[in-house]
């Protein structure tokens, strides 16, 4: 018999996994490095860079979670990983710079959060598919047409 793990990731699918990775990276980087470069950390809008950063990561996670044919919570949660990667690499590169390093326990949580903002990302986009009995496995759903001619 199969460890349960290994049939969980058996069934993940890597190409929603990387559409979900590569919107909320774009997103992301796009507001975190191209926009938030400019602004200082005082300002007002460093508040909605930080509000679009999460926006990018709930899309990310709808994206990877309608993409996924099955467990699109699985799907939600794992696309934000490799982005939360490139930061803690974008953040080691800060340390041995040593220009405003951020401290391991702002990574982690920063990184579950992004976990967790990916996976209401798969939970919200998934709200709008109508064919769905379950957020942790896609069932097919008899049509009512079906029901009403048995």
């Amino acid at each position: 018999m199969e460890h349960p793990a290994r049939l969980g990731l058996r069934q993940i699918q890597w190409g929603a996994v990387w559409r979900g990775a590569s919107t909320s990276g774009a997103i992301a980087l796009t507001a975190g490095l191209g926009v938030g470069s400019w602004i200082p950390e005082s300002s007002s809008l460093s508040v909605l860079i930080t509000a679009v950063i999460s926006c990018g990561f709930i899309a990310g996670g709808a994206v990877a979670g309608l993409n996924g044919t099955r467990m699109p919570l699985l799907h939600g949660a794992v696309s934000a990983l490799p982005v939360a990667v490139l930061a803690i690499v974008i953040q080691v590169a800060r340390w041995a710079t040593e220009r405003n390093p951020v401290g391991w326990i702002a990574l982690i949580f920063l990184t579950g959060l992004t976990v967790s903002l990916s996976t209401l990302g798969a939970v919200l986009g998934n709200r709008t598919v109508a064919r769905r009995r379950s957020l942790l496995r896609r069932d097919r759903v008899r049509s009512t047409i079906r029901r009403t001619r048995s």
